[in-house]
């Protein structure tokens, strides 16, 4: 299945798309892991089975340590998470984006640290640890 979320498909239409199966894999890079952990949180609670991957995720604003402007309209889709569980996170040691070292970790969570920066320059990389992961 392939999850790509546009700002018409907000996180309950993707619930709804979704609530009937038995299990999905949902990865989310940056602002897109904030989206998958929403979703994958919301699956859960309704009895789906959900391997979540994140990828350098903005779980707050906050996270943020560049200065660009963050969109206003993607901001109102965000969520403020606190605290992650059950999930793996791949994340970049050179991150000049976000400051992970805000995030929270709860129950079952699995990170792995690489050498590469936000815009994931070592894409064979990433294919690598994923296919790990699931």
């Amino acid at each position: 299945m392939d999850l790509y979320f546009r700002y018409s498909n907000n996180v309950t239409n993707l619930f709804t798309k979704y609530e009937h199966q038995k299990y999905i894999v949902i990865i989310g890079s940056s602002t897109g892991g904030n989206f998958a952990y929403q979703l994958a949180d919301s699956l859960r609670n309704s009895g789906v089975k959900v391997k979540l991957i994140m990828i350098n995720p903005l779980l707050q604003l906050t996270q943020r340590i560049t200065s660009r402007p963050f969109p206003a309209k993607l901001a109102t889709y965000l969520c403020d998470i606190s605290e992650v569980n059950q999930c793996a996170m791949i994340i970049s040691n050179q991150d000049e984006v976000i400051d992970h070292n805000l995030i929270s970790l709860g129950k079952d969570v699995k990170v792995i640290k690489i050498q590469d920066n936000h815009k994931l320059k070592d894409i064979k990389l990433f294919i690598r640890i994923i296919k790990g992961l699931l």
